[in-house]
């Protein structure tokens, strides 16, 4: 990928890349363009970052792998973010994103894994003929509690319109609260809580709930 700065408001960016979450060596793999587009104004404390991040035939890779019946997603996809600074205590990104693939699977890219005893796993989904489309909106609202915390609020809509995302076509949208801290320059810890909710039909736990709620945390060590 290269990247010029055509002033100190815009940046210009081109590559070619494998596909999307495909290294040039994975069976998958297919040449894939990208260009991105970045505006930021005088103030710095507004930016606009555009970016089609995929770009070819758009076709779910099939293929066969350990003599399994394979393949992976191939979705072409633009997406475009908007940030603010309101102050030094508060900022915020909202995103919007389209993506689009032919002739994609249920779920896309599978596992082969057994579906016990989280429901994952189970091979290839079935052939959605056509084009498939999924797009939506995130925001992440961020306050800075001290010069070690911060505490993020993240919205979305999410629309998947033939499963290839999800598995279960529908409405989505969800919200999530996460504490960040920082025990050093080095280590961080994140809990956070989530409510999640397909609007049009029963997709979690197998299909067989609308919504569910999510805790969870991670730890990051910074070599």
């Amino acid at each position: 990928m290269g990247s010029m700065m055509l002033s100190n408001n815009w940046t210009v960016q081109a590559g070619i890349h494998s596909g999307t979450d495909m290294a040039p060596w994975y069976k998958g793999a297919i040449p894939t363009g990208m260009l991105g587009l970045r505006w930021v104004a005088d103030s710095n404390k507004d930016s606009v970052y555009t970016v089609l991040n995929a770009i070819n035939n758009a076709k779910f890779r099939y293929f066969e792998l350990d003599g399994q019946p394979f393949g992976h997603d191939n979705f072409n996809y633009i997406v475009s973010t908007w940030q603010h600074k309101f102050n030094d205590t508060w900022q915020t990104r909202t995103e919007g994103y389209f993506m689009w693939e032919r002739d994609a699977v249920v779920g896309g890219t599978p596992s082969i894994g057994s579906v016990q005893p989280y429901g994952s796993g189970g091979g290839i989904g079935a052939t959605i003929p056509g084009m498939s489309h999924a797009f939506g909106l995130v925001n992440f609202t961020v306050c800075k509690l001290s010069d070690r915390d911060l505490l993020t609020f993240r919205n979305e809509w999410y629309h998947d319109q033939t499963g290839f995302r999800t598995g279960f076509a529908g409405n989505y949208g969800s919200t999530t609260v996460c504490y960040s801290h920082n025990i050093n320059s080095f280590m961080q810890v994140r809990p956070e809580i989530g409510w999640y909710r397909n609007f049009d039909r029963a997709a979690f736990d197998n299909g067989t709930r609308k919504d569910m709620v999510m805790v969870g945390a991670d730890f990051t060590y910074h070599f």
